[in-house]
């Protein structure tokens, strides 16, 4: 049996009988101010589980555990937060997910990153951007590309470099130069300059061929496991 005699120098700690629905077990620390306490309030529309820890709270699990809230989890936290999962971990969000991180992002993945957009992908950066691909990459657009640069765009192709399209409109503001190992052609405000170690009109020869390149479809993510409801026997 666990209880105690309340009277006025031991009072209950709810105001009774305003309180008359709530069991409360209330121990007060040794030797210092502040108390841990498991509360029960029975009051129709008004149950509740309260608990209050006046330091810290552990509990060890050595299988399963199991939870389902009915409606809205709140959950804060005022320092720092750890998370470890030895192995899988699954996520499912039936609307939107919002996230707000105040200062950097730091992730690192050992293998593949998967990702599928249903609709559109949009982004702001306000600095810079740096990418590096160790292997190749291959881009499939159904619709229009367009790309605007304030500034410089350098590109360096070690091998072949290859564009083909229905029209295609090189515009200088200043000159043009294309540029090969036997000659140039140079258009700039002066007129147009062809130099080369033989220039041939009509003469022969034949058009250089490039690759084409090859459509590859990405894979689709894998869908995550929804979690077992609480084993109510």
């Amino acid at each position: 049996v666990t209880g105690r005699t309340f009277h006025a120098t031991n009072p209950t700690p709810y105001v009774l009988p305003a309180h008359k629905t709530r069991t409360t077990l209330r121990t007060d620390t040794h030797k210092g101010s502040g108390f841990n306490e498991l509360r029960f309030e029975d009051e129709a529309t008004r149950e509740q589980i309260y608990y209050h820890a006046q330091k810290d709270m552990d509990g060890v699990i050595n299988n399963i555990h199991r939870q389902s809230v009915g409606r809205d989890q709140h959950l804060s936290v005022d320092q720092d937060q750890f998370q470890r999962v030895t192995r899988h971990r699954h996520r499912t969000i039936g609307k939107d997910d919002f996230e707000n991180i105040g200062q950097d992002h730091h992730q690192e993945i050992g293998r593949s990153f998967i990702q599928k957009i249903g609709a559109s992908f949009k982004r702001f950066i306000g600095g810079g951007e740096i990418t590096r691909i160790e292997g190749s990459r291959q881009t499939t657009m159904s619709g229009s590309e367009e790309t605007l640069i304030g500034a410089h765009q350098r590109v360096l192709v070690n091998t072949d470099s290859y564009l083909k399209a229905a029209d295609i409109v090189l515009e200088a503001g200043q000159a043009l130069t294309i540029k090969g190992p036997g000659g140039f052609i140079k258009i700039d405000s002066a007129g147009v300059t062809i130099s080369g170690t033989i220039v041939k009109i009509n003469d022969g020869g034949a058009a250089g061929v490039g690759t084409a390149p090859v459509s590859i479809t990405p894979e689709d993510p894998t869908k995550p496991t929804l979690p077992d409801a609480p084993d109510r026997r």
